[in-house]
Formats: structure tokens, sequence, C-alpha cells
């Protein structure tokens, strides 16, 4: 929050949305950001070797299963 209010520009990680990023979109997920006074100014590309990025979209996969789920259940109410 401070960050946020004193506009700062320091860079923190944050839960944001996706479209495309490395080939993750529609989903809401830590990744590292410029933060100002506006919010999110920019989101910056990690850069990662193959193996990291294979992990990272498997973690996105897992986060979209769950989120699945949950909202199964929550339909079934």
């Amino acid at each position: 929050m401070e960050s946020i209010f004193r506009d700062e520009r320091r860079i923190l990680t944050v839960s944001t949305y996706v479209d495309d990023y490395m080939g993750v979109g529609d989903l809401y997920i830590g990744l590292p950001a410029i933060l100002s006074s506006k919010g999110i100014a920019r989101v910056l590309k990690l850069d990662l070797d193959v193996t990291e990025r294979e992990l990272f979209v498997r973690s996105a996969r897992v986060i979209k299963n769950a989120l699945s789920n949950i909202e199964h259940l929550w339909a079934a109410q």
C-alpha cells in the first residue's frame, strides 16, 4: 500500500490478471510488477529457462483446475 500511495514505482510480486503471459491466460497469478499510484504500471517478463517455464505453466494449470473445481462445487449448491 505504501508503494502505491507514495508512487514509489517499486517492483513487487502481485497477483494480477494475465491474458497471454508465457502461454498462460485468463488467470490471476503472482508476478513481479512495477507499482505506481495508479496501480500496476507494468508486469515484468520473467527470464526463465525451459524447465522453469514448464513449471510456471504447470503451476498455472494447477490453479486453473482448482478454480474450476471450486466453481463446480459452487454451482452445485
